[in-house]
């Protein structure tokens, strides 16, 4: 799918650095420093509740960026540089879907077979529970991982993967798309 075609999607590019910086923190700090174009989501969040439902954009949440990959996949990325909740990302996870598929004309179909959902986190920050720190030392051991955060229903229900990555690992992974 070649998002350009959508104007809202064509208008917000932005790098995938400007959409991991984190500006709570003096001075802004980034999660990655790839410089390849991505669509900014939450300016696509923003644009398209303002103008075609003339509402904030505080009612609903929704992921940082829409990296459409060489390989003809796309992803969803979230950048979490503090603390979250599960809701959140599920949330976030959620809204981006039926976002997408409103500007697209698409349905979750597509997503689920197109799209894959990203949440990138900094561990130095993210205050795990004991079952969440046990699921997470699992999640290192297995090849399929276990998702947590909110993350354990959407792989197959709205998006074709999901993945966990720490801050530090991400520049590695995003290098293999």
């Amino acid at each position: 799918m070649n998002l350009d075609y959508y104007s809202v999607f064509r208008i917000h590019k932005k790098s995938l650095q400007h959409t991991s910086r984190d500006t709570a923190k003096t001075p802004v700090q980034f999660m990655t420093l790839d410089t390849r174009k991505v669509v900014d989501f939450d300016e696509v969040k923003t644009s398209v509740l303002s103008n075609a439902f003339c509402v904030s954009n505080e009612c609903a949440r929704s992921a940082d960026a829409l990296l459409s990959t060489a390989k003809e996949e796309m992803l969803m990325i979230e950048f979490k540089n503090g603390d979250f909740s599960n809701i959140e990302i599920s949330q976030k996870a959620n809204n981006s879907v039926m976002l997408f598929n409103y500007v697209t004309g698409e349905q979750i179909d597509f997503t689920r077979k197109n799209i894959s959902f990203v949440l990138v986190y900094n561990e130095d920050v993210k205050k795990l529970n004991y079952m969440e720190s046990i699921a997470l030392h699992k999640a290192k051991l297995s090849k399929d991982g276990i998702r947590l955060f909110g993350t354990d229903d959407l792989k197959g229900y709205s998006y074709k993967d999901v993945y966990m990555i720490e801050k530090k690992k991400f520049d590695e992974f995003i290098r293999k798309f």
